[in-house]
């Protein structure tokens, strides 16, 4: 049970998050006259819309230990008008999940294979935890990975702390916090994973966008974006990423960057 705290937690949380961004006029409550305390709605209102009870809601917002329906989320989710992305978020960490190693065990070598076989395009293969498993010669001329330590080759920490990546990504902020909405997806699974939490920590202790950013709590999953690389030899170039997960390991993502 104690495994299921953090989860608990999370999704606290992160309805508190989303509560305090819808207004009452958003659906179709009066605001009641002069200045609430409470930014967005009250949890009575959320309780009320969703028909639920006022002290089953607030349990939930504490993290307490209650099982909610399909549909009491699924209630709770239109209250709150969270986006699909963000629904399966709240489906995802109100449900006992399997653990889910974040790597693989062995890295199969038709992976590596096919990440060298995407020249000319850059490409990258990462795990569930993040952490950079390979990448081809493309991705080298642009990012230098070969230079970062070994134990700090994840996409997390390399986004914030390895300074050429503010150099090479264009519109930094855009896509930092592209990826950490991102990552914020995939961590349902990896709540209680001590080396993702590492990371995070890290991350949020040395960078003030990442504890400016996390706190938002939004989610998106990574999938197609738009990017501008500024190329050591070729200038500015623009590419379409691409992320794919490969059959035989579904835990890791193939990330290539197509050039357009």
């Amino acid at each position: 049970m104690t495994a299921q705290i953090p989860r608990r937690r999370e999704l606290a949380e992160f309805l508190r998050s989303r509560r305090a961004r819808v207004t009452p006029a958003d659906v179709g409550l009066p605001n009641g006259g002069g200045l609430r305390r409470t930014p967005g709605l009250r949890r009575e209102e959320v309780a009320l819309l969703a028909g639920v009870g006022v002290t089953w809601y607030t349990w939930l917002e504490q993290g307490r230990e209650i099982n909610p329906s399909d549909e009491v989320l699924a209630s709770i989710a239109r209250t709150l008008r969270l986006s699909s992305a963000e629904t399966d978020h709240v489906f995802r960490l109100a449900r006992v999940q399997p653990h889910v190693n974040g790597t693989a065990s062995a890295l199969p070598d038709v992976l590596r294979r096919l990440v060298e076989h995407q020249e000319p395009a850059p490409a990258m293969l990462i795990d569930g935890r993040w952490d950079l498993l390979a990448w081809n010669s493309s991705a080298e001329e642009i990012y230098r990975y070969d230079q970062v330590p070994a134990g700090e080759r994840n996409a997390a920490w390399l986004l914030f702390g390895w300074p050429l990546m503010r150099e090479v990504l264009l519109d930094w902020p855009y896509h930092a916090r592209r990826v950490l909405a991102a990552i914020r997806a995939s961590s349902v699974d990896l709540l209680d994973d001590e080396r993702f939490n590492a990371v995070l920590d890290r991350l949020r202790r040395e960078f003030p966008e990442v504890r400016r950013w996390w706190d938002d709590h939004e989610v998106a999953p990574k999938t197609l974006a738009h990017k501008r690389l500024r190329h050591p030899t070729r200038g500015i170039i623009e590419v379409e990423e691409v992320v794919l997960r490969p059959g035989v390991a579904p835990e890791l993502q193939l990330i290539v960057n197509l050039p357009l």
